[in-house]
């Protein structure tokens, strides 16, 4: 029987995306790499759902709008801080990201969260004894989730 998971212990990853909106291009030869290891990870996605009747009784749902992906890490930094890509029609630099967090308590050994149209909005960087940590937050345009696969190295 698994257990409730009270922390995910994992990394982040990025890759410069070079497209613009939730397409997943990136350059010929995108920079990419370990940005840190994460102590807090958080997202909140919302959709709208409206009822559709049918001569005045509930016959279906219909999913009538998506709202951007809040994305929150905290980090041990490893230094990297990688530049945000953009390309053609991409009218804000935005990275690809990818959350892998370990669990071996389960069959499956990882769990992958990757999030596309990341543009950087907050930065909080700490310097402490223990090591340097990093904040910070974006507004992802799509996600993919929870997945035993990853595609960043």
């Amino acid at each position: 029987m698994s257990e409730v998971r009270v922390m995910m212990e994992g990394t982040l990853r990025f890759v410069q995306q070079s497209g613009s909106g939730r397409t997943m291009a990136t350059a010929a030869t995108p920079v990419s790499g370990l940005i840190g290891y994460c102590t807090d990870f958080t997202f909140t996605s919302a959709q709208t759902i409206t009822v559709i009747s049918d001569r005045g009784r509930p016959d279906h749902n219909k999913q009538t709008e998506v709202s951007p992906i809040d994305v929150s890490f905290s980090l041990l930094w490893t230094g990297a801080h990688p530049i945000p890509g953009s390309g053609a029609g991409a009218s804000v630099p935005m990275y690809i990201l990818e959350f892998r967090a370990n669990e071996p308590e389960n069959a499956a050994t990882v769990r992958y969260f990757q999030f596309f149209g990341c543009p950087l909005h907050s930065t909080d960087f700490k310097e402490a004894k223990e090591g340097d940590s990093i904040a910070w937050k974006t507004k992802a345009l799509a996600m993919s989730g929870v997945n035993t696969s990853g595609f960043i190295i």
